[in-house]
C-alpha cells in the first residue's frame, strides 16, 4: 500500500492487517513531519517503508520499494501528484498486478473534477478497483468514468477499541462532561476554526454556565485560539493520549468547510460522544443522525455552528441521561469502520481484484 502520510488511525489498520493469515502487508508512506508529528512508534506491528522528504519525489526508489516482495496487489492514493501514482499505474514493471486506488474527495461539481475524468482516463483504465472514503466520493469516481462495477467505499478506519474504552453508557447517573472538544488542523480555509472560534462566542453569549471549548491539533491558525475565553488549547495530542480526552468532553464539534471524509469524528463516535459537524463532513452522511446523535448544520457560518452548541447545551440541561443515549448510537453508527472491521473490507477488496481480468486483457 502506498499512502499518502502516516497518523495513528491508519497505523491501526494496518496493524489490523497485518495480523491477518491472508495478507501480506507492506506500507510505503512519507515519514511524520513537523505538521503532523505522530511518534513513528505508532509504525510497529508491520512492514514498512517511511520515505524520507527527499526521497518523496525520487520515482524510481518509490516505485522500487512499491515493488519489494512482489506483490499482486498494489494500492494507490488517488491522484496525489508527490507519491506519482498516475506514473506508476503506467510503469511496465508494474504490469501484471492488480491496481487499486483509493480516493477521499468528495464529488462537488466543479469543472476540474469534470475535467478530470479526460486527465486521468488512461489511469482509470489500468484499475482493477476503485475505493472511496462514502458515497459522496463514490459519486466522483462515477463521474469521473470509472466503473460502477468496480467501485467500492471504505477507504478509511480507526482505532474503536482504543476510542471507545473509555465510554460506560451504564453510568448515565453520573453527570455529563460539560464540554466541547475540537479535534483537527488549525486552518481557517478546510476546518473553519475561525467559525469554531466565532460560534462559541456566539454560544457562550446566549446560556447560562456556558461550558468550555477544548481544542487539539496544530496548524498555522492556532493564533486565533489564544486569548479566547472559555477556550483550552491542548495542542498536538498523540492517539494514545486521546481517549482520555475525549472521555472528559461532553460533544464534538467539526465546522470544516472542507472534509472529504472526517475520521476524527468516527473516533468521537466511538468515544460515545454526541456529533455535532457542518454538511461539508463527508462523514456526516455515515455518522450523524440529526436528533438522534447529534447535528448537521450549514458550512461557512458561525451562527449555525452557535446554534448546534446551544441544542446540545439545552438538551443536556432538559434531560441530562440524554448524552449517554447519543452516545451508544454515535458508537453503534462509528462501529463499522472500527480498523478489525477495515481490514476485512479491505482483504475482501483483495481477493476481489485478484479475481478481475487484469485491464486489456
Amino acid at each position: 500500500m502506498l499512502w499518502g502520510g502516516v497518523s495513528g488511525y491508519a497505523a491501526a489498520c494496518w496493524r489490523a492487517m497485518a495480523a491477518r493469515t491472508d495478507v501480506a502487508l507492506r506500507v510505503v508512506v512519507p515519514a511524520p513531519n513537523a505538521s503532523a508529528p505522530f511518534d513513528a512508534s505508532l509504525m510497529s506491528g508491520f512492514e514498512s517503508r517511511l520515505l524520507t522528504p527527499a526521497e518523496v519525489p525520487n520515482y524510481e526508489l518509490v516505485r522500487d520499494e512499491l515493488l519489494k516482495n512482489d506483490p499482486q496487489v498494489i494500492v494507490l492514493p488517488g491522484w496525489m501528484k508527490p507519491l506519482h501514482p498516475t506514473k506508476l499505474a503506467a510503469d511496465p514493471k508494474l504490469a501484471g498486478r492488480r491496481l487499486i486506488m483509493f480516493l477521499d474527495t468528495p464529488f462537488r461539481g466543479t469543472w476540474r473534477q469534470y475535467l478530470g475524468k479526460w486527465a486521468n482516463a488512461s489511469y482509470f483504465k489500468r484499475l482493477s478497483l476503485a475505493v472511496g472514503a462514502g458515497d459522496r466520493s463514490r459519486t466522483l469516481a462515477q463521474i469521473l468514468g470509472i466503473n460502477d462495477r468496480i467501485v467500492r467505499t471504505g477507504t478509511y478506519g480507526f482505532d474503536y477499541h482504543l476510542m471507545s474504552v473509555n465510554f460506560d453508557a451504564s453510568s448515565a447517573s453520573r453527570p455529563w462532561p460539560r464540554r466541547f472538544i475540537f479535534a483537527g488542523r488549525y486552518v481557517v480555509a478546510q476546518k473553519g476554526l475561525d467559525l469554531l472560534v466565532e460560534g462559541y462566542r456566539l454560544y457562550r453569549g446566549r446560556v447560562a454556565d456556558p461550558w468550555e471549548l477544548h481544542t487539539c491539533g496544530t496548524g498555522p491558525d492556532a493564533n486565533l485560539l489564544r486569548g479566547q475565553p472559555g477556550i483550552i488549547d491542548h495542542g498536538f495530542v498523540q492517539p494514545s493520549d486521546q481517549p482520555g480526552l475525549f472521555a472528559s468532553s461532553g460533544g464534538f464539534v467539526l465546522p470544516s468547510r472542507y472534509e472529504p471524509w472526517g475520521v476524527a469524528i468516527a473516533e468521537a463516535g466511538a468515544a460515545g460522544l454526541p456529533l455535532l459537524c457542518s454538511s461539508r463532513c463527508s462523514a456526516a452522511v455515515d455518522l450523524v443522525r440529526p436528533y438522534y446523535n447529534g447535528q448537521v448544520f450549514a458550512s461557512d457560518h458561525a451562527e449555525p455552528v452557535a446554534g448546534a452548541m446551544q441544542w446540545l447545551h439545552e438538551e443536556l440541561e432538559r434531560d441530562p441521561s440524554s448524552g449517554y443515549a447519543m452516545g451508544v448510537r454515535s458508537q453503534q453508527l462509528a462501529r463499522p469502520f472500527g480498523a478489525d472491521f477495515w481490514a476485512a473490507r479491505w482483504a475482501g477488496y483483495f481477493q476481489e481484484a485478484l479475481r478481475e481480468k487484469l485491464p486489456g486483457h
